[in-house]
């Protein structure tokens, strides 16, 4: 049985969630045809680092790139502040380890996009850890979404509420700095979950506030530069319907309290993270009658039912809680990188967010059914971006090959005449004498790709045929 070496880098709240997933992997997923091991932690106090590997049975290093350097391991966890994501990110994947992150991926758009492209490239797997995803409520909404039972979405809503920063006199952390901010830390949660359901906004607004000018530091500072610790947006979907997106870490009484609420034509739903047994689900087709009857919201008792192999222990029926889901949300990743499955954030998760898929030589082709409510308009959607992908950049190629063909002068000198393309063939007409040199020069032409600007990593292969006819020449 394959066992996968992980290093841990960062070893704070996250980092010490990550090592509690990945060490109760073998009790939860007793029947998983994997294990995986802690073998190494990173952290930037030797102190802290000593500590951590005495406790859970690894190395310890405050160097994570000579964690990178080992071939033991397979896996790397990025737990650390969100300003040192994109580095981390791409060294990792330069040194070809499957890559599982803390939310956010980044802190700004341009540096998300950058470790998105090193990604593409790599050759391994890559995960965002989206633990809400991985309730089995949350599951089990998103089952009926893809169904149809919510029918066209009216109207949405997600509340992220924690009292973390009410406090004027609590020295900050790194998450109320510019690098923080709720947004991030929890409203990337709560778009994470909505556009899993719903899909994504066609646009919206966003309003921030920070509630105090200045907070003290740890080391007895005041610092004035801080970020949101309230935001609010209204977003549009392509379809129409209007909804709410909110974070706040002011929300005095509160805890860590997600509330989430899709509502459409056909049925609604509410998901709460303090209620996480169970999925409130109303079925719009179920008749009135008198005295009420059996219409109206209904509790769905989704507790620890996962499917296999979860779900054995503990058992479904019993209550679950936060860490649960970030153990299956661990093992969704791994089993991914050793089935070789697909990760959800390929190529139609791109699609889903963009509305367009692009081809090798930058042509867009608009998908705006990605975001359809209709199953079956988005399946069709699903299927187009990935053959955009390999037959549209196909058809980009030989377009290509035709331009480089047209241009040429020694073939103009051969008075040579393009006839007919059919999918990845040109027929061309040259005189008898200079068929033989013809053939060779259209080959290099047609496989040179630097001369129109791109580099593939896979070289193109052209063979030429002659004859006095199509079929005669193959």
């Amino acid at each position: 049985m394959r066992t996968y070496g992980i290093g841990i880098i960062g070893w704070g709240f996250m980092g010490q969630t990550h090592a509690l997933a990945i060490r109760t992997l073998p009790l939860f997923y007793a029947d998983a045809d994997f294990r995986a091991e802690i073998r190494c932690i990173c952290t930037r106090r030797e102190a802290v680092a000593k500590k951590a590997a005495a406790d859970m049975g690894a190395d310890w290093t405050c160097d994570y790139r000579e964690l990178l350097a080992r071939d033991d391991i397979d896996v790397v966890s990025v737990c650390t502040p969100n300003a040192q994501h994109e580095q981390m990110a791409l060294d990792a994947l330069a040194a070809k380890k499957h890559l599982y992150i803390d939310k956010p991926l980044a802190v700004t758009g341009a540096e998300a996009r950058r470790v998105a492209e090193a990604a593409r490239g790599a050759e391994v797997f890559t995960k965002v850890a989206f633990n809400l995803r991985h309730f089995p409520a949350t599951m089990r909404l998103k089952e009926l979404a893809e169904a149809g039972a919510l029918g066209a979405i009216t109207q949405f809503s997600v509340r992220y509420l924690h009292s973390g920063s009410i406090d004027p006199d609590r020295p900050m952390g790194w998450k109320q700095g510019l690098e923080g901010g709720v947004l991030l830390d929890l409203g990337s949660h709560a778009l994470d979950l909505l556009t899993w359901i719903v899909g994504y906004p066609e646009e919206g607004m966003c309003a921030f506030r920070t509630l105090y000018p200045a907070r003290p530091t740890r080391d007895g500072g005041v610092e004035t530069h801080l970020s949101e610790d309230h935001a609010l947006m209204t977003l549009r979907l392509p379809g129409g319907a209007l909804g709410t997106v909110e974070a706040s870490k002011i929300a005095t009484g509160a805890l860590d309290e997600l509330t989430l609420e899709v509502r459409g034509t056909r049925g609604a739903a509410i998901f709460e993270t303090m209620r996480p047994n169970y999925l409130r689900w109303f079925d719009q087709s179920r008749p009135e009658k008198p005295l009420g009857g059996e219409r109206g919201f209904v509790d769905i008792e989704c507790a620890a039912r996962y499917p296999a192999p979860g779900g054995k222990f503990l058992p479904g029926k019993n209550a679950i809680g936060w860490d649960r889901a970030h153990i299956d949300c661990y093992f969704d990743f791994l089993n991914c990188v050793h089935h070789g499955a697909r990760p959800q954030n390929g190529v139609e998760e791109a699609a889903r967010r963009n509305g367009y898929v692009t081809t090798l030589s930058g042509r867009r082709r608009p998908l705006p059914d990605m975001l359809s409510q209709s199953g079956q308009a988005r399946a069709l959607a699903e299927r187009q971006a990935v053959n955009t992908l390999i037959q549209g950049s196909a058809a980009d190629l030989i377009k290509l090959a035709m331009l480089s063909v047209y241009n040429d002068v020694p073939l103009r000198r051969m008075k040579a005449r393009m006839l007919l393309q059919i999918h990845d063939e040109l027929i061309v007409e040259v005189p008898e004498k200079d068929a033989g040199e013809a053939a060779s020069r259209l080959a290099a032409l047609m496989t040179d790709t630097s001369a129109w600007g791109m580099e593939l990593r896979v070289p193109l292969v052209a063979d030429a045929g002659v004859g006095h006819s199509w079929g005669e020449a193959h």
